[in-house]
C-alpha cells in the first residue's frame, strides 16, 4: 500500500507502512485495526517517520489523540530531527496542544536549522501555537525548579 502527496510534477512523500498510510490519510479505524492487529505503534519508515509523525503532519487530531493513549513515542525525531510536536507547531493547534498534554520535550532541535518546535512557530507566525509552547515551557521550568528545591531540602536531612 502506498500514499503519496503529489501536486504538479513533484511528490513530497511516499508511505508504504500500512500503519504510515493510515495516519497520513487520517483513516482512525484502519489505524486501530493494524494496531490491534499487532502492528508496532512506534514502527519507523526509512525517513524514521512514526504513524503520530505522520498522522501530525497532516493534523488529523483524532489520530494523534489515539496514538498518544495507544503509547505512541512522542519525542521521536525522523531523519531531518523534527519531532511530531515539530509539524505541529507550523499549524496544528490542537495536535501541538495534546502532544504538550503527553509529555513532548520541548527542547529538541531539528538537524536542518537547528530549531525547536517555539522557534518554528514563531517563524511561521503561529502566534497562538507561540503562546501555548511559552506557557507549556514555564510550567515545564516551574516544574523542574520545584524538583531541584525538593532534591535540596532532600539532601540537608540526609
Amino acid at each position: 500500500m502506498r500514499a503519496s502527496s503529489c501536486s504538479g510534477r513533484s511528490c513530497l512523500i511516499v508511505l508504504e507502512e500500512k500503519t504510515h498510510v493510515a495516519a497520513w490519510t487520517g483513516d482512525l479505524q484502519e489505524l486501530k485495526a493494524l494496531i490491534k492487529e499487532g502492528q508496532d505503534v512506534n514502527k519507523r519508515d526509512e525517513n524514521n517517520r512514526t504513524p503520530l509523525i505522520c498522522a501530525a503532519v497532516r493534523g488529523h487530531t483524532d489520530c494523534v489523540q489515539w496514538l498518544l493513549q495507544s503509547n505512541a513515542n512522542v519525542d521521536v525525531q525522523d531523519r531531518w530531527g523534527y519531532t511530531a510536536l515539530h509539524y505541529a507547531s507550523v499549524g496544528h493547534y490542537s495536535i501541538a496542544q495534546a502532544l504538550i498534554t503527553h509529555h513532548a520535550s520541548l527542547d529538541l532541535k531539528d538537524n536542518i536549522n537547528g530549531k525547536t518546535a517555539l522557534e518554528l512557530a514563531s517563524e511561521y507566525g503561529r502566534h497562538s501555537i507561540v503562546k501555548l509552547l511559552r506557557t507549556a515551557e514555564t510550567a515545564s521550568a516551574a516544574r523542574k525548579g520545584r524538583n531541584k528545591l525538593y532534591d535540596l531540602k532532600e539532601g540537608m536531612f540526609k
